[in-house]
């Protein structure tokens, strides 16, 4: 391949100045995903994973008298993007260089600055080359080339001159991680890289900062390109020619100075250079021959920052896609998330819906082509349906998990709805607008308003309570009474951005945008805790309890860890903009014929129910996440007995349900304190189930039972026998740790007691004794009784009368539990020093003791 209109070397770098094919590219930034160049006829814009271009800037065509952009930079942090533009005068021999500024996407475009006139196309003119620092919203530049000197971005001030550079400076570049700036100087000593410190210099008066000589290049021909990277790589790139007349990206090593060749790219013209050193990626304009069309032409290309792998095409002029909004499946093994595209004729905005399994990220476009796109999106695995709030269409509209049958006018009439959420216990959504939360009875309507920023909401069916972020808190409300129940639950956080319900263990995870947090609380707001820490501005959350997972985004990716904050993961699904999370079903492993992501006892029932021709078919077989028609999914409240016994006692505990229907198989996982009971039996209470217990373990009951048809009995689920080991009088909680029920969307578990009791009704010594003013009177009952406790003088006269009443056998030997006396009288008045005596009375048993006052 030939060179275009055989340029020289000095042209192919030069000609980029003026000449009306040159491009000049930067990034706008990793949140923006935009690239920007110009040209000719003004700044052109594109995403820069393959997006379509579109003009951001245009000008008048080339001729006498019109304006060309020459080099072009951003400052995303003010949505800003730069330019300079060159005007040609009516002679044809002077030009005049400016500076612009525009909203990157494009309005308000404004001079900043105009101030040279520069004769017979000078190669270098006053404002060419030009950068931003964007930490002090200045613009650098060197004034004549060689007189480094800054203004602020908004033009208004007087030119600060910082140095004058021994040279004519060809390409400059602000580096963010050391706030320096560096450049490339052809001096008559040779091609240099320097450097200097924007930091404000010390000494009183100040001293100016040194430039600073970082590389003597090997280059023949300055570069017009340079950018740096501290940060990540330590280095700087330019573009230069090797002896074979080559295209070749440079680097330098900016820590222990070395330089040396990256990529070669033969005869390929290059009119920009930018970087992405988060990701390890190099972009460039490159120019090549056409042969399709016989003509050369421009397109954007990448590489890996160390020189590896091949060249790859980014824009060329694809379809123009712009920012999406993301969301994550149910059982956490599917992605979902939304993209919007733009009609480059119509400038009309549409918008699909896309998924991707986690494991391959491999995305698959299943959804509509509405006029903008989804939001916030929640799915319910048991009705097969997923739903999503629309903004743009006011409305919130639902579809099959697969995609298909799209209702777009389900909820209509909003005023821009975001996150949403399901009452999966009475099947309603509740949604979030800027200031309220709504529902619909059909009829849309109000649950709260006069909040702020609202940013995410969870609802836990059971309990009729409502969960959402909203400014810098966590809130909630009872369904029931929502304006009267309204409460904080933790405040002082910095933008939680959505929340998530984890029922299995009662927490509430939400993701601190502001922060960089995934946390979690109790669901009375106690025990805030820190789950992932250094997160870069999480939005969206979700919570896999089958799997013990949360999950959540940042601007471009999914991740996920385990509960407790362990095992963080790179989901690897890349998405722009993403926002809401929710979940659904996932591959099933082996053995899990339900469906419901577990090998379990439900699994059993099922393979029973098949063997003996009850059912055909299995649910996972029919893409069901859960049980057959006749079991359809239940909240069931499981409660542990409270019972009474004595030590060397043998005692038996129930554990019941709120309603014995409709399930096939159940496990559960009861534990215990081995100090105080042993397991010696477990009793099932259901008929024609198949079940096995495990008691060997010191500490837990495991119990699994099966049936083929769903149970209706009345009787307990199961009985465990107890034997009380412990001899000291107190109360040993019975903890369900785990419940599973074959067809339950929820199961709450309410633990019990097994209350040790005293083995004989005593009167025990006061504390302290002698006392004063106040002592504690301790007893314990050994069963239930009328009890009465008096003080007498020694005279055996009545004091006072501290206790009469009915009690419950047991022990109140404690300071909370004990009878109390103040040391005064019946009357009220303060007992006189000296012995008295307390006597206790319950039921056939009676006793007394002696104290004394030592006032």
């Amino acid at each position: 391949m030939t060179l275009r209109n055989r340029r020289t070397e000095r042209d192919r770098f030069s000609s980029i100045t003026i000449a009306i094919s040159a491009l000049l590219l930067v990034l706008a930034s990793l949140g923006h995903a935009e690239l920007y160049w110009a040209h000719d006829a003004g700044i052109d814009t594109a995403g820069f994973e393959g997006e379509a271009q579109r003009q951001a800037y245009a000008v008048a065509s080339q001729s006498i008298g019109a304006s060309e952009p020459n080099q072009v930079t951003v400052d995303a942090d003010d949505a800003k993007f730069y330019w300079t533009q060159s005007q040609s005068g009516a002679d044809g021999i002077t030009f005049e260089y400016s500076l612009w500024a525009a909203n990157l996407d494009g309005t308000n475009p404004q001079q900043v600055l105009s101030n040279s006139t520069f004769i017979n196309n000078a190669i270098t003119p006053n404002l060419f080359p030009f950068t931003i620092d964007t930490a002090d919203n200045m613009m650098l530049w060197p004034v004549g080339g060689s007189i480094v000197s800054r203004l602020p971005v908004s033009g208004i001030g007087v030119a600060e001159q910082l140095a004058l550079v021994d040279g004519t400076i060809t390409a400059m570049s602000v580096d963010a991680a050391s706030h320096r700036l560096y450049w490339i100087v052809e001096t008559t000593t040779g091609i240099k890289l320097q450097r200097l410190s924007l930091d404000p210099p010390g000494g009183s008066p100040p001293v100016p900062n040194p430039v600073e000589d970082v590389l003597t290049l090997t280059d023949t021909i300055p570069s017009v390109m340079l950018a740096v990277d501290t940060g990540v790589t330590g280095r700087a790139y330019w573009i230069g020619l090797n002896d074979s007349l080559h295209t070749v990206i440079r680097y330098a090593d900016l820590v222990v100075p070395s330089q040396g060749d990256l990529r070669d790219l033969d005869f390929t013209a290059i009119t920009s250079l930018t970087l992405d050193p988060n990701n390890g990626k190099l972009y460039w304009i490159a120019e090549g021959f056409d042969s399709t069309v016989f003509d050369y032409v421009s397109m954007v290309n990448r590489g890996n920052l160390d020189g590896s792998g091949t060249v790859e095409t980014v824009v060329t002029g694809l379809e123009s896609s712009w920012r999406s909004s993301l969301g994550i499946d149910t059982t956490g093994q599917r992605l979902y998330w939304t993209r919007s595209t733009r009609d480059t004729t119509t400038f009309s905005i549409s918008g699909t819906l896309q998924w991707a399994n986690i494991a391959d990220g491999i995305p698959q476009e299943i959804l509509f082509g509405a006029s903008s796109p989804p939001v916030g999106i929640v799915a319910n695995a048991a009705q097969g349906k997923l739903y999503w709030t629309n903004p743009g269409q006011r409305s919130i509209q639902r579809a099959n998990l697969d995609g298909t049958q799209l209702e777009s006018d389900y909820i209509t009439g909003l005023s821009s709805p975001e996150a949403v959420t399901m009452d999966m216990v009475n099947q309603k959504l509740y949604w979030t607008t800027e200031s309220a939360i709504q529902t619909a009875t059909p009829i849309v309507q109000n649950v709260l308003t006069g909040l702020d920023s609202l940013r995410g909401i969870a609802v836990d069916g059971d309990t009729q309570t409502l969960y959402w972020a909203s400014g810098e808190k966590l809130q909630k409300a009872s369904l029931s009474n929502p304006t009267d129940t309204q409460t904080d639950l933790v405040t002082g956080l910095a933008s939680p951005m959505g929340v998530a319900l984890d029922l299995k263990s009662d927490k509430l995870y939400w993701a601190d945008s502001g922060a960089g947090l995934i946390q979690s609380c109790n669901l009375d707001g106690s025990n805030v805790q820190t789950v992932v820490s250094g997160v870069s501005s999480p939005k969206g959350i979700a919570v896999d309890t089958h799997q013990g997972r949360v999950y959540w985004t940042t601007k471009n990716r999914i991740h996920s860890s385990n509960l407790d904050g362990s095992d963080v993961q790179d989901i690897g699904v890349v998405s722009d903009g993403n926002q809401y999370l929710t979940l659904t079903s996932k591959g099933f492993p082996l053995g899990d014929v339900s469906g419901d992501s577990q090998v379990n006892a439900y699994d059993a029932a099922l393979v029973l129910q098949y063997a003996v021709g009850l059912i055909d078919v299995f649910p996972v077989e029919a893409l069901m996440g859960h049980a057959p028609a006749d079991t359809s999914p239940q909240h069931y409240q499981v409660t542990v007995a409270t019972v009474n016994a004595k030590p060397g006692e043998r005692v038996s505990v129930p554990v019941e349900i709120d309603r014995s229907s409709e399930y096939l198989s159940g496990a559960f996982r009861l534990e215990y304190d081995p100090s105080v009971l042993r397991a010696t039996h477990v009793y099932l209470g259901l008929t024609g189930a198949y079940w096995q217990a495990n008691i060997e373990r010191a500490g837990e009951v495991r119990v699994a039972f099966v049936s083929t048809r769903a149970t209706s009995d009345t009787v307990p689920l199961f009985v465990v026998e107890f034997e009380i080991s412990g001899t000291v009088p107190t109360e040993s909680v019975l903890t369900l740790a785990d419940v599973e029920l074959s067809n339950s969307l929820s199961v709450r578990r309410q633990n019990g007691y097994v209350r040790v009791l005293p083995g004989q009704t005593r009167l025990l010594p006061n504390f302290p004794n002698p006392f004063n003013p106040e002592t504690w009177i301790p007893y314990e009952l050994t069963q239930d009784a009328d009890v009465r406790l008096s003080i007498f003088d020694s005279q055996g006269r009545l004091v006072r009368t501290l206790l009469e009443q009915y009690q419950p056998a047991g022990s109140y030997a404690t300071r909370q539990a004990a009878a109390y006396w103040d040391g005064r009288t019946q009357t009220g008045e303060s007992a006189a020093s000296g012995v008295y005596f307390y006597q206790l009375i319950a039921d056939d048993f009676t006793a007394m003791r002696k104290m004394i006052i030592a006032r």
